[in-house]
């Protein structure tokens, strides 16, 4: 697992605070810096080089004591949205695809139906042993590092990369720990 954390807040970034309409309170547009972390790795070509050089060569592997929260993301997402996304909804409308060509010998039209995409992912203390026995992050050094200390009580970028086929397998965003018992 690949763990990348936000920005540090610096004074210009202080400037993305607005007053909330009719609360009286200030409200950060931005408080955690994700937003800017995940604009910056996705949003030019420039970006997605970057992530993926960091990826695949700019990061030491080394030993890390890692205090990660238990947590469970799960989304659920209609197939027809996502096919629409890639420009492939006509797939799921009958008449308008044609996939004849999966079935032998028919002259009737096929199309998909409706789905539903689940992704889940689940860090608990036994699944998270081989991420806290080996992290890797973006700094270089020449000198030998002692392990590096990651208590993860604040927001982060996860990625679960597979590095032979440069795919991202799974992503998401930690925003905020149940209990700061959970990240001890």
């Amino acid at each position: 697992m690949y763990i990348f954390l936000p920005p540090f807040v610096t004074t210009k970034a202080r400037r993305g605070f607005r007053q909330a309409p009719g609360a009286g309170e200030t409200v950060g547009i931005n408080r955690d810096g994700i937003h800017q972390l995940i604009e910056r790795m996705t949003s030019t070509e420039r970006g997605i080089e970057e992530l993926y050089d960091i990826l695949d060569r700019g990061m030491l592997e080394r030993d890390v004591e890692l205090s990660l929260p238990r947590f469970t993301v799960e989304k659920e997402l209609p197939v027809s949205s996502l096919f629409g996304a890639l420009g492939a909804g006509e797939l799921l409308q009958p008449g308008k695809a044609d996939l004849r060509g999966f079935l032998e010998n028919s002259s009737d039209n096929l199309h998909l139906g409706d789905a539903v995409h689940r992704a889940k992912i689940e860090v608990t203390e036994e699944g998270t042993t081989a991420a806290g026995a080996t992290a890797v992050f973006t700094f270089r050094s020449s000198r030998p590092a002692e392990p590096a200390v990651f208590n993860a009580n604040h927001p982060f970028v996860y990625l679960i990369y597979e590095k032979p086929s440069q795919s991202i397998i799974f992503a998401g965003v930690f925003r905020t720990p149940t209990s700061p018992a959970e990240t001890n």
